[in-house]
């Protein structure tokens, strides 16, 4: 009986917590009927987070309409705890410190040597982890975690990363985290895992994903496709850690040549490499096109083929037709694999705008059956670039006050 008893008290804590971190200032009897505990349960609750310095009184809200007294309001600190969140892209480093609300505190970016080995990214990321301990924006406040996003694939159990499609000379099974920890000392978790699942936690907590449990997003990048899918409120790895690979599934078995060393792949047909090399091999064709005004065939970027697209060149919109297509030939796997409520897209294609989104809706209509073409929402994320470390400082904030704060 005893244990039951707290049990159940352990459980109206953390609904208190939960329902504290993730609205405003609310008073007690707010709190009381929204988590359905008794007041002078709330009451007690409340207490004493407050005294352990997990909540702090946020001045009087509004009296009752009779003129009663203004109730005492409560909020979560998001100061008294912090964590480190490092994300590993394709060619740098970002690092931040985070609050216990996963807002970030300080920031930076760092250049990597692609053709390094791995070992020189752990040299980094140890120096970033002491620098951040000592830093004074933290001063006198409780670490409770370190996340960092990894390329390619990763085992987070293990804290190993398998292999980086974007870095050859790194190690394959390289245990980054033991790597880490020889030469760091931490007490509290390192978590390791692929960087697109902790830009998924980023979308739910902070960003189009909010209160949704069963989405997808996709990051477009100039080298590179991923995914991570959400799942009940929770992060899919499989049995090998595969999970979100649909970069590598294959669209068309003759087509563009992937990094990874297939043939036709999804991130291969619709990758900034290919969109170049397809615009380059179109220069004789299309010599009066605005992309080419003022620069060789070489010198064209992929920034040069979107401003021509919105300056209604008609090559460029080819060029963009043609990334359409393979897209929404690639969501249509996506949608058939994991039937998901909402598919979030990140990275480069997002800047051409409500154009690319009404061309991928009308792909997946174009090739799928008919009831499928109603149970799924696409929509650009809202999130910049730092939503590599926002979703790493998500995941340690919600490991600590959904877990291991009550063990």
């Amino acid at each position: 009986m005893k244990r039951q008893t707290g049990t159940a008290k352990q459980r109206n804590k953390k609904a208190v917590l939960r329902l504290l971190r993730q609205e405003g200032p609310m008073s007690v009897s707010q709190i009381a009927e929204h988590a359905h505990l008794s007041i002078p349960t709330t009451h007690s609750i409340v207490k004493t987070f407050v005294e352990e310095g997990f909540v702090v009184p946020a001045g009087k809200g509004v009296s009752t309409e009779d003129g009663g007294k203004k109730p005492s309001l409560f909020e979560f600190n998001p100061r008294q705890a912090y964590g480190i969140s490092v994300y590993i892209g394709a060619d740098s480093i970002t690092a931040a410190t985070a609050d216990a609300r996963a807002d970030l505190l300080a920031s930076e970016e760092i250049p990597l040597n692609k053709s390094g080995p791995i070992e020189e990214v752990v040299d980094i990321v140890a120096d970033i982890v002491r620098r951040y301990q000592e830093s004074p924006v933290v001063s006198g406040v409780r670490l409770i975690g370190v996340a960092i996003g990894l390329p390619g694939l990763a085992d987070p159990e293990a804290g190993i990363s398998i292999y980086s499609p974007h870095y050859h000379e790194w190690k394959a099974d390289y245990p980054f985290k033991r790597e880490l920890l020889a030469q760091v000392h931490l007490e509290v978790p390192v978590y390791i895992d692929n960087v697109n699942r902790f830009q998924a936690l980023a979308e739910r907590d902070k960003g189009a994903a909010k209160g949704l449990d069963n989405f997808v997003i996709i990051d477009a990048l100039p080298e590179g496709l991923g995914a991570a899918f959400v799942f009940r409120g929770d992060i899919r790895h499989g049995s090998h850690n595969l999970s979100g690979e649909i970069g590598h599934m294959i669209l068309d078995r003759g087509g563009a040549p992937c990094i990874c060393g297939g043939t036709g792949c999804f991130e291969a047909m619709v990758s900034a490499r290919r969109v170049l090399e397809t615009t380059r091999r179109g220069f004789e064709a299309h010599r009066d096109s605005v992309i080419f005004q003022g620069r060789s065939p070489q010198a064209v970027r992929l920034e040069h083929v979107f401003d021509a697209f919105r300056a209604g060149d008609a090559f460029a919109k080819q060029i963009v037709d043609e990334v359409i297509e393979w897209f929404g030939q690639g969501l249509i796997n996506v949608i058939m694999v994991d039937d998901p409520v909402l598919i979030i897209l990140q990275g480069i294609y997002n800047e051409l705008g409500d154009y690319f989104l009404k061309g991928i809706r009308e792909t997946i209509q174009a090739y799928s059956w008919a009831w499928m073409r109603k149970g799924v929402d696409i929509r650009y994320s809202q999130l910049g670039p730092e939503r590599g470390v926002l979703g790493g400082a998500a995941y340690v904030c919600d490991r600590y006050f959904e877990t291991l704060i009550w063990e």
